[in-house]
């Protein structure tokens, strides 16, 4: 949907299609969170995908052995305690007492070390952070050890990550499913899964014998409480269906407000809208290993045409919901982030694109874009992007899929040579997904000198002896030119204003939150 398309659905003086009465309809369950979210979901184990919409829902089902605080420091979740031997070798965990999942089972280190093993064999941050490891072995009920030939700054790091996250499942369902997808969803969350109808709808339900921390909430950390009964959680890809919805009380939460409605919906009596920053950086991927973009010169050329203030505007629709930057980690990670290859970014250079396109030896050969109308800001880009590589003579098509498609097709590197996606926020640098060869993200990039230096990051435990190997990183990876970085963009999500306590970090989670209705 276009802009023009967007202000006649909200009108030209700002009142909702709706009509001008603000206040909410109550909805049909008081203790019920209604969530629309903007994509369907393709999978609920979190081992297997990357996708977001797995981690919002999947967050509140499953856990992992650590976590992060709201400074972005390791934090204890289903550990008690861990330590690292003095040689950086062995890993040490000891469970907390009494935890259990949501089928009752207690929760052992047998299934961690099920869960670990298999998590390692299918996340791209658990390949490369356990690249090391010999073994994961359960020394009794509680305690398991984590054993390699090299020491690492990564592993501790990657039991943290919620992105493709080390979550804990009973050793049996682990087990069974192997390198398939898990279809028993249990967990040890503060929610468990109630009812999944595939494109429509999954409903979580509180677990009655969550083992909550009693430290006080700070980011992913501290403690959980499931406040509410129950989180419905509805795919709603119509940007204005879910604006229309939550206006109703259909939906007491919405995710992924388009930005330019943000003036709006805040003069709307009843409704809070929360600004997540950081939240995503939007980037272009090329493919690397096949076709047009095989090339490295064709696709600096690509990327010297591209004017990322016109890109990042169609996407956020105001300056203020957007930035142009070069770090592949954000700016408020200040020991992590880096300025390297700012100077190959934002060029707007048509003409001298056009000249190295065509030494490159371009000759018109089709570029097939993948893009989805799902992610609103991701499909006003490609279809800008598209404009201005047509503009330097490119041969462009658009493919528009839904969500889940696109995520399928782009595993086929004869289907495509651009694809979008967005990137959240990691926590440290070897969780990128994208940049280390040896993780096999889409895209077919691969740079020994680039896979060396996170190898030597991983290995070194002083902080800022990793920062500036990560500095080197980042530069050589922007010379390159796999991907091109958008920008960051900020999320804008609304509720009502009977939604309490909701606090952005990382991405979506509800637990801590209450409804006054």
């Amino acid at each position: 949907m276009n802009r023009r398309e967007l202000m006649k659905f909200f009108g030209i003086g700002g009142a909702m299609a709706l009509g001008g009465n603000s206040a909410f309809a109550q909805s049909a369950a008081a203790d019920r969170l209604s969530v629309a979210l903007a994509v369907n979901l393709p999978s609920l184990d979190p081992h297997f995908t990357t996708a977001v919409v797995t981690r919002q829902i999947g967050c509140h089902i499953y856990e992992t052995l650590l976590t992060y605080n709201a400074d972005y420091n390791l934090a204890p979740m289903l550990a008690e305690t861990w330590s690292t031997s003095e040689d950086g070798l062995t890993t040490s965990v000891t469970l907390r007492p009494g935890l259990r999942f949501h089928d009752g089972s207690p929760v052992t280190a047998m299934d961690a070390v099920a869960s670990l093993e298999r998590w390692r064999g299918l996340s791209t941050v658990g390949k490369s952070a356990f690249a090391d490891v010999t073994a994961i072995t359960a020394v009794d009920e509680r305690s398991l050890t984590i054993t390699a030939t090299a020491a690492s700054s990564a592993l501790l790091e990657a039991l943290a990550s919620p992105t493709q996250a080390a979550a804990i499942m009973p050793a049996a369902v682990a087990r069974a499913a192997g390198k398939n997808e898990i279809t028993s969803f249990i967990g040890t969350g503060p929610y468990r899964l109630q009812s999944w109808q595939k494109d429509q709808y999954v409903t979580l339900e509180r677990f009655a014998d969550y083992v909550a921390l009693e430290a006080p909430p700070s980011g992913l950390g501290g403690r959980k409480e499931a406040l509410i009964a129950e989180i419905r959680f509805d795919f709603v890809t119509n940007a204005p269906s879910r604006i229309a919805g939550l206006q109703s009380g259909e939906y007491d939460f919405v995710d992924d407000v388009p930005p330019d409605n943000f003036k709006t919906i805040a003069a709307i009596p009843g409704i809070t809208t929360y600004i997540g920053k950081p939240s995503r950086q939007n980037i272009m991927f090329f493919n690397c290993g096949r076709g047009v973009f095989s090339n490295p010169a064709i696709r600096k050329a690509a990327n010297k045409a591209l004017d990322l203030d016109s890109i990042m505007l169609a996407s956020a629709a105001r300056p203020d919901f957007y930035r142009i930057d070069p770090g592949l980690m954000f700016r408020e990670q200040t020991l992590w982030h880096s300025d390297a290859g700012a100077e190959l970014m934002n060029l707007k250079d048509p003409e001298g694109a056009k000249a190295d396109l065509k030494a490159a030896g371009y000759a018109g050969q089709p570029v097939v874009i993948l893009t989805s109308r799902e992610y609103q800001y991701l499909y006003r880009a490609s279809l800008v992007i598209q404009q201005q590589l047509m503009m330097i003579g490119m041969n462009v098509k658009l493919e528009v899929y839904d969500w889940p498609t696109l995520l399928e097709k782009r595993r086929n590197a004869s289907a495509w040579d651009i694809f979008f996606t967005f990137a959240g926020i990691y926590a440290h640098p070897t969780q990128i997904t994208f940049v280390d060869s040896r993780k096999g993200y889409p895209g077919g990039y691969a740079n020994a000198e680039v896979d060396a230096r996170l190898d030597r990051l991983a290995a070194t435990v002083d902080r800022a002896a990793a920062a500036a190997l990560f500095h080197e990183v980042q530069a050589l990876y922007r010379a390159d030119v796999p991907t091109v970085k958008l920008g960051d963009m900020f999320a804008l999500a609304a509720s009502g204003q009977q939604v309490k306590g909701f606090d952005f970090f990382f991405d979506l989670h509800f637990w801590n939150v209450s409804l006054s209705r």
